[in-house]
């Protein structure tokens, strides 16, 4: 009972997971734990680009006015101060080799 009870409760938690991108993505890439989320809720981005380096410049504009470049697939938090409709997007390379991937966020 105990085993049925943690596979259950690890379907459930993997469940609310945003899948905006699979396996045979390249890439920029990433999956947000929500997109439906009330103002000042944190939602947590994971990156799960293909990357040249795990130094490579990984440039996130949350659709708000605020961005943030970091290095490798590091996750990042974001909680946004209004309601509205917003476009995440992930953006890695430059010129030719630029990949960019978006998913929508809706806060109320």
């Amino acid at each position: 009972m105990k085993k049925i009870n943690f596979l259950k409760s690890l379907f459930v938690s993997a469940a609310l997971v945003i899948m905006s991108c699979g396996p045979d993505n390249f890439g920029a890439c990433f999956n947000a734990d929500d997109n439906n989320v009330s103002v000042n809720q944190v939602i947590t981005f994971t990156n799960c680009s293909s990357l040249e380096s795990k130094n490579q410049d990984c440039r996130w504009s949350f659709g708000d006015g605020l961005d943030t470049t970091v290095q490798g697939n590091i996750a990042v938090k974001h909680a946004y101060k209004t309601t509205g409709q917003f476009e995440v997007k992930l953006s890695i390379g430059e010129g030719s080799n630029l990949s960019v991937h978006t998913l929508n966020v809706s806060v109320f």
